[in-house]
């Protein structure tokens, strides 16, 4: 399961955020074959000044207050060119489907390895409550 984070500006429309994870959710699963309903975006709005961006711009791109930023983080294991697939299409989807421009989308993506065995999340999304193990009685 990809974790989503979508940051934006407060000022930015009321539905900016939905149209966002909705066009990053799309991508993934046509790009990545991520599964049917993974879909939890944490979306985060910044106010004026949150969100610093070079004011002389980077690499050649001056970014405005439209900027959008979307970190995925990820199983190990796709290629380079599943991610660039992936970059593009978000940056194509969210330009078509908000009018922002292609260069005011900063994906970045990062990537954790499995440990061989259960998974720290199964672990404690599986851990019982307090008390004596299932089909044990306490003893008085």
């Amino acid at each position: 399961m990809p974790l989503i984070r979508i940051d934006l500006n407060r000022t930015a429309p009321p539905d900016r955020a939905r149209t966002v994870g909705d066009v990053v959710y799309a991508a993934l699963r046509a790009v990545a074959s991520v599964p049917e309903n993974d879909k939890f975006p944490i979306v985060t709005r910044h106010g004026a000044g949150e969100i610093v961006a070079p004011e002389a711009g980077y690499l050649g791109v001056t970014c405005t207050d439209d900027l959008v930023i979307i970190q995925i983080t990820w199983n190990a294991g796709r290629s380079v060119a599943v991610k660039r697939a992936l970059y593009r299409q978000i940056a194509d989807g969210i330009a078509a489907r908000t009018g922002i421009r292609r260069t005011d989308v900063l994906s970045i993506s990062s990537r954790w390895r499995r440990r061989t065995g259960p998974s720290a999340t199964a672990r404690c999304s599986t851990r019982r409550p307090e008390g004596p193990p299932a089909g044990r009685r306490r003893r008085h």
